[in-house]
């Protein structure tokens, strides 16, 4: 209640009254209206109530202060980051696809193509669900969930992203030796050294390339994990949406 004064005198001067004014609207004296903004005496809770009606404000702004509006420039620099790194990463993967496109049309080799449609466009779409969802949040002032459940789903999400990764990289390094072998054959280098097998393991090579099948078709699902990850990411914010556990 010490500060209960010094708020009531700037909300007066926020509604541009003077203590006169004030005075009149609670049919008290000028005297009384000074007292209590020097603290010299301090109001009840009915005179309290009395006087946030006559400032047009209530209580809470009267006992602990105007709110201060939150400062989300901290949010829109986050967001310029995110936008800005989505973009690039965009460029840089669009761009390298072309070029290996060319080359698998020039050379017939398609190892590097085949690895940027399996793991760079889908880490693209991550990151890019990723920032739409980050947008929103700005935008709508939206807040990922919090709990002990959405704490598991967003590692879980990690853990698939990591084991899609494990799955298809044996099959990937395969493929890739050989394009390179056969670039060289084809330009005349000679043959490749390095030779990479995964024959032992018959079933992994074929369970990878079902697996790259779906996303060589449906790549931009990998919005979903990546918007989800937003949405529960790990947080301290007090602000998080919380879901009993």
């Amino acid at each position: 209640m010490a500060s209960v004064g010094k708020n009531m005198r700037t909300l007066r001067k926020k509604q541009n009254m003077t203590q006169d004014s004030l005075a009149d609207k609670l049919y008290v004296t000028r005297q009384t209206i000074s007292n209590y903004e020097i603290g010299k005496t301090q109001p009840d809770i009915d005179t309290l109530v009395k006087i946030a009606e006559a400032l047009d404000t209530d209580t809470n702004a009267l006992i602990y202060g105007i709110p201060t509006p939150p400062n989300h420039k901290k949010e829109y620099r986050r967001l310029i980051v995110a936008c800005a790194a989505a973009a690039l990463y965009g460029v840089l993967v669009f761009s390298f696809m072309s070029a290996a496109r060319e080359w698998a049309q020039t050379y017939y080799v398609a190892g590097p193509l085949l690895l940027m449609q399996t793991l760079a466009i889908p880490a693209f779409f991550v990151l890019l669900g990723w920032t739409v969802m980050q947008a929103i949040g700005v935008i709508m002032r939206a807040k990922s969930f919090a709990g002990k459940c959405f704490r598991i789903v967003h590692y879980l999400l990690i853990a698939a992203l990591i084991l899609y990764a494990v799955i298809i990289l044996p099959y990937e390094v395969r493929f890739i030796d050989g394009s390179i072998r056969q670039y060289r054959y084809i330009t005349g280098g000679g043959n490749w050294e390095f030779s990479y097998t995964f024959d032992f393991l018959p079933w992994w090579d074929f369970i990878a390339w079902k697996i790259m099948q779906v996303v060589l078709r449906w790549s931009f699902l990998f919005l979903l994990p990546g918007a989800a990850l937003w949405a529960t990411k790990i947080t301290n914010n007090l602000n998080a949406v919380r879901v009993p556990d």
